[in-house]
This record gives C-alpha cells, sequence and structure tokens, in this order.
C-alpha cells in the first residue's frame, strides 16, 4: 500500500480520520473568516492613484468612443475626473479655481436664458464642455499634487497615438471602431481622433505638456517623442493649420526672446538658441514638405504660400477659409454684442449680421451655429463672464512666473483655432503652469 502525503504515512483502514475532519473544518474556518482590515485608509492611495491613471488615459482620448456612441468629444474626462476627485481624501482648490468657476456658471446661465430656442442636446453640450474645463483643471492639480507629473503616462499616450496612426495606414477600419472619423482621399491620418487637424493639434499640446511639466528639461526619450510628434504633425496629419501655428509661435517665441534680451542687454544662451531654432527649422519645414509632401494638399498650399502669398490661399482654399472665419468672426459677433452672453443658438444669426464688414473675405460661409474657436465660444457664449474666465486661466499660468508672457501669446493664437470647449489637454496645460507655480513658491 503507497503511502499518501496528505493522510500521512498510516495504513487507510487503521487511519484516524479524525485528524482530516479537524483540519478541515479550520480551513473552513480560516476560508470563511472575513479578512479585517487594521486601517483601512493605508488602501485609499492605491485606490486613488490608480483611478488617477484612468482619469489621465480618459484625457488622452478625448474623441474615442470605444463604438459607445456616435459623439465627436468624449464624456470620459468629465466623468473619469469627477471620481478620481472624489476617491481623494484631501483635494487642494488649484490657483483662481473659485473666481473661474463662478464665471463660467454665470455666463452659461445668463447665455441659457437668452437663448431663442435652444436644444436639449445644445444644453447638455455647453455643460459638459464648460463642467470638462473645471473638473480637469481641478483634477489633474490634485493629482500632479499627489503624485507628481506623469510622465510615463503621457509618454505612453503619446506613442500610442503614433502606433494607431501607422495602424490606419493598414487598415483604417479598424480605428473606426474606436473613434468617429471625418477624412477623404489625398488629407492626412486622423490617428484616434476625428479628423486630421484634431489629431494634430493633440500632438502639439501633449508635446506642449510634456515639456513644460518636466520644467522645459525634458529627458532624451521625450525629446524623441516630441521630434516625433512634430514630424507626425508634418508627415503623418498633414495639417496645414497647425503647421502655420508651429511656423508663428517659433516667430513669436523668437521675437520675445531677443526682445528680452536686448531689453536686459544680455543675450543667454538659450535665447540664442531659440532663435537659430525658429530661423532652421522654418526653411526645413519647407524642405521636408517640398520632399514628402508635394503632391498632396498640404504641399500645394505650402507651394502657393511661398510663390504668391496668403492672401492666394484664402481666397482659393475652402477648409482654411472656414477656420478662419470660425476664429474671426466669433470674436466680431462677441464685440458686436458688447460682449453681453450671445446664447447657444444665435451665433449663426449675429454672424450674418457681422459678414458684410469683411467684404469678400469669407467667401465660403458656413451654415451652422457651431463655433469652430475655443477663444470664439468662450467669448461669444459667455461674453464678458468669458473674458474673466480666461484671465482667471492666465492668472494662474503666469502666477510665481510659471508661464512666459510668449506661451501666453502663443496660447492664445493657438485657441483661436478650432478647438472644443471639453478638449481636456487646454486645462491640463493650465493645470501643470499651476503646479510649476506652486513649486516655485515653495
Amino acid at each position: 500500500m503507497s503511502h499518501s502525503p496528505i493522510l500521512g504515512r498510516g495504513k487507510w483502514e487503521a487511519y484516524d480520520f479524525g485528524h482530516v475532519f479537524t483540519a478541515c473544518s479550520r480551513v473552513k474556518t480560516v476560508v470563511t473568516t472575513p479578512i479585517h482590515i487594521e486601517n483601512p485608509e493605508r488602501w485609499r492611495p492605491n485606490l486613488n492613484g490608480v483611478l488617477g491613471a484612468i482619469f489621465i488615459l480618459a484625457c488622452m482620448n478625448p474623441w474615442t468612443s470605444f463604438g459607445t456612441n456616435s459623439m465627436d468629444s468624449q464624456p470620459w474626462p468629465l466623468l473619469t475626473g469627477l471620481v478620481f476627485l472624489g476617491s481623494t481624501r484631501f483635494v487642494r482648490a488649484p490657483p483662481y479655481i473659485g473666481p473661474l468657476s463662478i464665471s463660467i456658471t454665470a455666463g452659461l446661465i445668463i447665455s441659457i436664458a437668452l437663448s431663442v430656442n435652444p436644444t436639449l442636446t445644445e444644453i447638455l453640450r455647453a455643460i459638459a464642455g464648460y463642467s470638462t474645463l473645471i473638473v480637469v483643471y481641478f483634477a489633474f492639480y490634485n493629482y500632479l499634487l499627489r503624485f507628481g507629473f506623469p510622465s510615463s503616462l503621457l509618454f505612453f499616450s503619446a506613442v500610442s497615438w503614433l502606433v494607431f496612426a501607422f495602424v490606419e495606414m493598414v487598415s483604417p477600419s479598424i480605428i473606426s471602431m474606436f473613434a468617429a472619423q471625418r477624412t477623404s482621399v489625398g488629407r492626412g491620418l486622423t490617428s484616434l481622433a476625428p479628423e486630421p487637424t484634431f489629431f494634430a493639434i493633440f500632438l502639439l499640446f501633449l508635446s506642449w505638456i510634456i515639456f513644460v511639466g518636466r520644467n522645459y528639461q525634458p529627458s532624451r526619450r521625450e525629446v524623441f517623442l516630441i521630434a516625433a510628434n512634430l514630424l507626425a504633425i508634418f508627415l503623418l496629419a498633414r495639417s496645414t493649420m497647425v503647421i502655420v501655428y508651429i511656423a508663428v509661435a517659433a516667430v513669436i517665441y523668437s521675437g520675445f526672446f531677443v526682445i528680452k534680451s536686448i531689453g536686459s542687454l544680455r543675450m543667454r544662451g538659450s535665447h540664442i538658441f531659440a532663435v537659430m531654432f525658429a530661423l532652421i527649422s522654418m526653411p526645413f519645414a519647407k524642405l521636408l514638405i517640398e520632399a514628402f509632401l508635394e503632391d498632396t494638399r498640404t504641399g500645394r498650399l505650402m507651394s502657393t504660400l511661398s510663390q504668391k502669398g496668403l492672401l492666394a490661399i484664402i481666397s482659393s482654399d475652402a477648409s482654411i477659409i472656414n477656420r478662419i472665419e470660425g476664429s474671426v468672426l466669433s470674436i466680431h459677433a462677441a464685440l458686436y454684442n458688447k460682449l453681453i452672453p450671445g446664447g447657444l443658438d444665435t451665433y449663426l444669426t449675429t454672424k450674418e449680421l457681422v459678414r458684410p464688414f469683411w467684404g469678400k473675405i469669407f467667401w465660403y460661409p458656413t451654415v451652422s451655429n457651431k463655433i469652430l474657436s475655443w477663444n470664439g465660444v468662450l467669448l461669444y457664449e459667455l461674453g464678458v463672464f468669458g473674458l474673466m474666465a480666461f484671465v482667471w486661466l492666465v492668472l494662474a499660468a503666469v502666477r510665481k512666473g510659471s508661464a512666459s508672457g510668449a506661451e501666453i501669446v502663443i496660447f492664445a493664437m493657438f485657441a483661436m483655432g478650432a478647438i472644443p470647449m471639453a478638449f481636456p489637454l487646454i486645462p491640463m496645460l493650465f493645470a501643470v503652469w499651476a503646479y510649476n507655480g506652486k513649486r516655485m513658491s515653495a
């Protein structure tokens, strides 16, 4: 008879099974006895960190629906931000969050009241968009205070966007499973965004956040990542508007540094580098476009720009004229209303009132109440309250010298573009600036 390793060395017929029953009863007692955690608060930071990571990943996918709905901007950054804040035991108010929230709330209430016949969808979209601005700014600031800058998460997110862009080159149908797409043959790739311009805008702001979050001293791998993002804007997204933004931003940044250096009668090495980078990058970008994008829409537009000037592009490209119209006419319409909140469904009417002032410049009009400008939405819908909200954000950014004047001017230019109010990377950028300001004062 073989011996049983469980029952012992005795023979089966002679073994006392009482020991087995006793052991089984003890196991049952251990299994059925509930686990007692002496200090439940020790588990909270881990859960809070996981929820914070989920919140950041949601912000990194602002248009990814996973097939659940057909909307462009998704509610996940807003919802996960609220969950993260709810799981945080002690939340800290970021700079000017009170005045910012009051300005937006008051302006939105008045704007809804002054609307003619707003639909429930328009009201909910406006509430969600402005709430995303407040909640993401609040939540990401608290994440930074508790866990520091999430460089690895942002690096992973940027790489995943680039990977999905290459997947789109092979099989565009796969990307349509994650986000709604609006593109056509001859335009750039969209990756996880609805259209190429949004893809380029995402890469641009994500690179900016990484640069600022690392206190303007990114690691070597982050330098390569930012360079890859810029190349993707040129070669994959091929967004003419964002390429123009980058060129103008380089000029503005260099100009500010030169003026500052002359005013202080000294030229720092970083200033010289910025000027040289701007002078070299623009002709390099031109050569890059001519070499790889000659037969694309972006290549043709850049060729027209260099040969005939900006007015030739404005007079021939409907997409660009629509973008410029959204930026210019929304601001003009807000001033026409004397910065009184304009309502959620009145933009089309007011836009037609101010259009004659511009003659035939905006020759391809859009018949829609949708404003294709982040700043335009803020100023037209909220009026003076939107202007106040923008001022509060700027004050939070420049606090303790965190953001420079050049960066604020560049941001204001970028925000004139077709960026939805619910775009979470804008409040994330301001949260990083506010966080850096707090660290400087510590």
